[in-house]
């Protein structure tokens, strides 16, 4: 008879392996095929979930415009081949995640979808048309003999009457401040170093340039190691599109026309990937556009005109009942002829950060509905400023659809709080009505859309005849039987910008996810001629939060005076206090764009002290460049705060501290473990040679187990060693949760500007270190790529260069060592993605 005790261990492992086999099976994506046959596990091949909104793509409902001439009538969405590479793409500058668009719908013809017929139906159509709401997402192009699909424009749903459009401002620009330091003249001595230093970015801007024409041009970027291509960006050439004002500053003017003329062949109106990012499109696609007109002094006509068509396909984003866009826009006449809502899960950048193209492209064209687009944004953050769980900031992430759903009873363990007496809903039935909501209105959204009886317009779900809009006029809905524009007929009531429903902590930053809707209210404010005292006060509220909570001197070795921005966390309903606001002190390398917007708002704005405050933020960034092994800053870090800002010396001691903080916590653990081992053996060994089950006695002679030797933890000073070794943690550092460097410009854009506005020549040779450190490491044989880990002197690359290398890193290079009035920062505002526009006069 075999006795259960004796491998009682054994059983436990066998039992942990199935548990965790079966909770792989549940994760999206997990191929367990290395398990088959092994244990006889097949793995589940469901690719959605419902507890991410954003992992559920769009079910492709039925054209409901069928093309006649440009697309064939068999549907072109289901046409579209499989994507590629989905996960080999790096984040966009907005953001390491984005924010979806929401679902649209056809009372007409589209079929009601249950959130149980959601989940199967979707992995199909997601093999078709890829992943949504990813800024980068590269699919494969279309085959020739495939049926295409082409945007039409179409009948708003929620349009705005002429006379409520809100205009340009209008009048005089007002005289600002005068922002570029007044340089003086150059000794010949000065001018031949910067010249030499200025060719040699030139030059190193030619290799890659080349590289992407030779071996990607019209594609988006080049895959400088492997020579392939990538369009992550619809493949409308977006490096080119994005270079094409390098081009001009550089004086390579026969490479600049040569690129205009593949912007004339450019067709806007179609695209293998079924949506349009809106944000990435609108500062790389829209921006190069607008920024090469300017320069090239309006010569070029082809270029507004692919401006405004683009502009004009655009637009339709933000057709929603309170014309917030949608951040991921559906171009297909399938979808964009169907009303929808902008989503409930917006990142802030990618929200608040349109207003100087579409500013632009509307003195440009005189068109008022490009401003009114962005104005009625601006218009909803204004109001809802003050009113956040951190008033003068808004959250990372965004509600934008209009609409409040009922409250949903959560799980206890959402909140620290004690378990609420009334009974919970279980995650499955919320997922299953959020997978029911989104089959109506889209991921990113939480509202249902109830068709109409169109016989009877009274009846509940009946249109109302216009929708007042706080925010800047009347937005008129199309009386049509697909869309109720009445929000009580849909469970919802009306709400400006708000909290993402149902969230618990709501997080504040102003660097990755947030950057540049604070960087373009300055902008904004000095591209209106300071006609519109709104950015103004809305930057002075916004920073005035960031200087008392956000910002924070790091301790480091040399007792360095700089300052970088924390992120907050709040938690409004948490009761334990610790849990209420939590605080990270982190460094990235996307929040050193601050130095500049600091500058830049200290000029505008009359606030000689947050001169300081830039010079002290840019310096962190040159400091965290010159502490790698490679020179380089890496991704994203944390490091120890100062207790004061006005003196902090280094403490080893303190650093080795916070690289340990749960060192009793480790001592205790294993204290647990040897005591719990300890337990089981001598329970073991009593009972050896017990054979009242009917076993064979044990051999007193035969060792029955290895004796107990207990663990001992590592002590404070190897743990910390050897997280220091094996991290590669420089001095100060705490973690490194992002190692790579992706050719990003935000540090040197600082530089630059730090450089124009104050004259002092040391910015110039701060610069030059960080390009001579930047060129090394980056540069292949064709062109430059990114690099995996800034830490390791190995400075293995990766096979990306994304469109702002040449648009935006060495751009900025090259203005630090060209003449002062090569796009003056007074004549000019650079967008975030570095293309400059005119300032009026």
């Amino acid at each position: 008879m075999i006795r259960i005790r004796r491998y009682r261990l054994f059983l436990l492992v066998a039992l942990l392996a199935v548990v965790t086999v079966y909770h792989l099976s549940r994760v999206p994506g997990w191929d367990g095929s290395a398990l088959e046959g092994l244990i006889g596990f097949k793995p589940s091949t469901g690719k959605t979930t419902t507890s991410d909104a954003q992992s559920i793509p769009h079910p492709p409902p039925p054209d409901s415009t069928p093309e006649k001439e440009t697309q064939p009538a068999a549907d072109p969405v289901a046409a579209v081949p499989p994507a590629v590479e989905p996960h080999s793409a790096t984040v966009s500058q907005a953001s390491e995640t984005s924010a979806t668009s929401s679902i649209s719908t056809s009372a007409n013809s589209a079929p009601t979808i249950t959130g149980d017929e959601l989940l199967t139906k979707q992995p199909s159509f997601e093999e078709d048309f890829g992943e949504h709401g990813q800024g980068r997402y590269d699919v494969a192009p279309r085959p020739s003999d495939h049926p295409r699909a082409y945007w039409k424009q179409q009948t708003e749903h929620f349009p705005v009457p002429s006379e409520s459009l809100i205009p340009l401002p209008t009048g005089e620009p007002k005289a600002l401040p005068k922002v570029q330091y007044s340089f003086g003249r150059e000794s010949s001595s000065k001018k031949a170093d910067r010249l030499r230093r200025q060719t040699a970015v030139r030059e190193s801007f030619r290799h890659a340039w080349n590289g992407y024409k030779n071996y990607s041009l019209p594609h988006d970027e080049l895959k400088p190691l492997s020579k392939g291509v990538a369009d992550p960006f619809n493949g409308w050439g977006a490096t080119m599109v994005d270079s094409l004002d390098s081009l001009w500053i550089m004086g390579l003017r026969d490479e600049f026309e040569e690129a205009v003329q593949m912007v004339g062949q450019i067709d806007f109106k179609t695209s293998p990937r079924k949506d349009i990012p809106l944000f990435e499109t609108t500062i790389r696609y829209l921006g190069g556009l607008i920024a090469a007109y300017d320069l090239s002094s309006a010569k070029y006509p082809v270029l507004l005109d692919k401006a405004v068509e683009l502009a004009d396909i655009l637009m339709g984003a933000f057709d929603t009942p309170n014309r917030m866009p949608l951040t991921y826009y559906n171009w297909a006449p399938s979808y964009s002829s169907q009303p929808h809502r902008a989503g409930a899960h917006t990142v802030l950048a990618e929200l608040g950060s349109l207003s100087v193209e579409f500013t632009r492209l509307a003195q440009i064209t005189r068109e008022d509905k490009y401003y009114d687009a962005i104005a009625r944004i601006t218009n909803a953050l204004e109001k809802w400023q003050k009113e956040t769980t951190l008033p003068g900031l808004w959250p990372l992430r965004v509600d934008t659809s209009g609409c409040r759903k009922p409250e949903v009873v959560r799980h206890a363990a959402d909140t620290d709080e004690e378990p609420p007496s009334v009974v919970a809903i279980s995650k499955a039935e919320e997922e299953a009505k959020v997978a029911s909501d989104v089959a109506n209105t889209g991921p990113g959204s939480r509202s249902r859309v109830r068709r109409q009886d169109p016989a009877n317009p009274q009846a509940e779900g009946a249109p109302k005849k216009e929708l007042v809009d706080e925010l800047g006029g009347k937005v008129v809905p199309v009386s049509n039987e697909h869309w109720s524009g009445d929000y009580a007929s849909v469970n919802c009531e009306p709400q400006g910008l708000s909290t993402e429903p149902h969230s618990t902590t709501h997080t504040y930053g102003i660097g990755a996810m947030a950057d540049s809707t604070y960087e373009y209210l300055p902008k904004e404010y000095a591209l209106l001629g300071g006609l519109n005292s709104q950015y103004k006060t809305m930057y002075l509220d916004s920073m005035n939060v960031v200087r008392e909570q956000l910002l924070y001197r790091p301790m480091t070795e040399g007792d360095h005076d700089i300052r970088f921005v924390a992120k907050q966390s709040i938690s409004p309903k948490a009761t334990m206090s610790s849990k209420k606001n939590v605080t990270k002190y982190e460094g990235t390398h996307l929040g050193c764009f601050a130095g500049g917007m600091f500058a830049l708002g200290a000029k505008l704005f009359d606030l000689p002290e947050d001169m300081h405050l830039a010079e002290k933020l840019t310096e962190s960034c040159v400091w965290a460049y010159g502490s790698t092994a490679v020179g380089i800053m890496p991704e994203e870090f944390e490091l120890v705060p100062c207790d004061s800002v006005t003196t902090c010396p280094w403490n080893k001691t303190r650093w080795h501290e916070a690289l340990d903080p749960r060192r009793e916590e480790r001592f205790r653990a294993v204290e647990a473990y040897n005591l719990e081992q300890q337990r089981l053996s001598e329970e073991f060994v009593s009972n050896v040679g017990d054979d009242e089950d009917g076993e064979e006695p044990v051999d007193p002679a035969e060792p029955v187990s290895e004796p107990f030797v207990p663990k001992v933890p590592l002590s404070h000073e190897k743990y910390v060693a050897a997280r220091i070794s094996e991290e590669r943690l420089p001095p100060g550092y705490t973690n490194i949760r992002a190692r790579d460097y992706r050719l990003r410009p935000e540090a040197i854009e600082s530089v630059f500007i730090l450089y124009r506005m104050t004259g002092d020549e040391s910015w110039r040779e701060k610069g030059w270190t960080m390009f001579e450190a930047v060129d090394q490491a980056t540069k292949t044989e064709i062109a430059n790529a990114a690099i995996e880990d800034v830490t390791s002197q190995l400075m293995k690359q990766v096979d990306t260069m994304e469109s702002f290398w040449l648009a935006e890193t060495l751009k900025y290079y090259y203005l630090l060592f060209s003449e002062p009035d090569l796009i003056s920062l007074d004549d000019y505002v650079l967008n975030t993605e570095a293309h400059p526009f005119k300032r009026p006069k």
